[in-house]
């Protein structure tokens, strides 16, 4: 995020032309490799109050923490965190 906002003070374009044109980059990229479109293509900025609200609630089973700048995951209180990756914590 504060990627995008810089570069729509460096370039005087909107957060939309900013997004879209990432977006497109995107598109063009995965178009180029073969990649079939994605069906659900949700953008965070039409849906912010979805996020908080899932923000909220993640606080709330606290599952989530709050610091002085952010909100963070606890991955403590998730038993296959990092299972992905194989570094699981025992």
């Amino acid at each position: 995020d504060d990627k995008i906002i810089k570069k729509m003070y460096e370039t005087n374009k909107t957060l939309e032309d900013i997004t879209n044109q990432y977006i497109n980059t995107y598109k063009a990229d995965m178009k180029a490799l073969n990649i079939l479109d994605n069906t659900i293509e949700p953008k965070a900025t039409e849906n912010l109050e979805i996020m908080k609200d899932m923000i909220s609630n993640l606080i709330s089973k606290d599952i989530a923490y709050k610091t002085s700048d952010s909100v963070y995951f606890d991955t403590s209180k998730d038993n296959s965190y990092g299972s992905l990756s194989h570094k699981a914590s025992d």
